[in-house]
């Protein structure tokens, strides 16, 4: 079956939560609680076959993230005046996502404020910045929108690269 990179995505969401239903389904049957003297209902489905079932679907989820892997290390996009790949974007994001709330979080400051410590009844401190937070706020603005085409530009990319996902209509469908 086909499926692009942002299909791919949510199908492995879907199969890690069937991992998890299946484990605990596992649980579910592996003990039944009787009384002395009753005759043990067994239930539909074994421990057997759902270890089984579980089994399978672990090795589909590690080729559908070995697949997944592959791809953002294959795929790249135009940033910056070079081709890095998906891989490598994807940590760049992260990244300037995080400056971002840093360089925000500066900006916010003012420029003087009291500080909450005295160093006597006659005096105060003040917190000065050793910068400008208006420039600073700026240049978050700034690298957002850039953060903002990065992104852009990775999910353009997910949308267009298709890959051959053997055992997703188990999933799907």
């Amino acid at each position: 079956m086909k499926l692009t990179l942002a299909q791919l995505i949510p199908l492995i969401k879907l199969v890690r939560v069937r991992i998890n239903e299946l484990a605990k389904e596992r649980e579910r049957v592996a003990v039944v609680q009787i009384e002395k003297g009753e005759m043990i209902t067994k239930p539909v489905r074994s421990v057997e076959i759902i270890s089984q079932e579980l089994s399978e679907t672990r090795n589909d989820l590690v080729r559908f993230e070995h697949l997944k892997n592959e791809s953002n290390l294959r795929e790249t996009i135009s940033w910056d005046n070079k081709e890095i790949c998906l891989a490598d974007a994807l940590i760049l994001a992260k990244e300037l996502q995080s400056e971002v709330a840093m360089l925000k979080a500066l900006g916010t400051k003012n420029k003087v404020e009291r500080s909450s410590r005295f160093i006597d009844s006659s005096g105060h401190l003040l917190n000065c910045t050793t910068y400008d937070p208006e420039v600073v706020w700026n240049q978050a603005l700034k690298l957002q929108r850039q953060v903002t085409l990065l992104s852009q530009l990775i999910e353009r990319k997910n949308h267009f690269s298709e890959l051959d996902i053997e055992n997703a209509d188990k999933y799907l469908a």
